[in-house]
Order: C-alpha cells, then structure tokens, then sequence
C-alpha cells in the first residue's frame, strides 16, 4: 500500500471511530473524472477531503472540493488524522 493510501485509510478509521456515519475511500481511474479521496456522511453533513502526505491540492483537486462546497459539503485538504477530525469537529481547518 502507498503511503498516501496508508494515510488516508488511517483517517477513514479515526474519523468512522470519532463520527460514526459513513466515509468512503474514492478509488480514481483514469476513465472518470477527478474526484477527491474521501468522502463521508454524519448526521446528515456531506464532508468531501482531499488526503496529502505533503503540500497543497493540485488546482483540479481545489476545483473538485470548490464543486462539493457550492452542493453544501463542508470540505478540505488534510495532511493528517487531527486535521480531518479538526474539519468535521468544527467545520474548518485553523
């Protein structure tokens, strides 16, 4: 498993720990459009996050999570476990 992968099923499991609810690990392929890595659903809240080990989203990526924030996500980069929980606790990254 990648790094990246590794990362981002480390915080699909602290945030199904955290939250409850349902978060889902986005597989891209090459034949459908750029989604983000990590979707969920708590309480009726839609979150959409792009996982990174290092550095920002790509402008594809900011152009994907700007389209599930116009739709009502609460959405966000992540870089790590406490910052994914930071945005579905709050709402926000600081």
């Amino acid at each position: 498993m990648q790094p990246e992968a590794r990362l981002t099923r480390s915080i699909r499991l602290a945030l199904e720990s955290e939250f409850g609810g349902i978060w889902i690990k986005i597989h891209g392929h090459p034949s459908q459009r750029a989604l983000v890595d990590l979707i969920g659903c708590v309480e009726g809240q839609f979150y959409a996050l792009e996982v990174k080990r290092e550095g920002p989203a790509t402008e594809k990526q900011l152009a994907q999570l700007a389209q599930f924030a116009k739709a009502g996500a609460i959405v966000g980069t992540v870089h790590s476990k406490s910052e994914a929980i930071q945005l579905v606790a709050t709402g926000e990254l600081k």
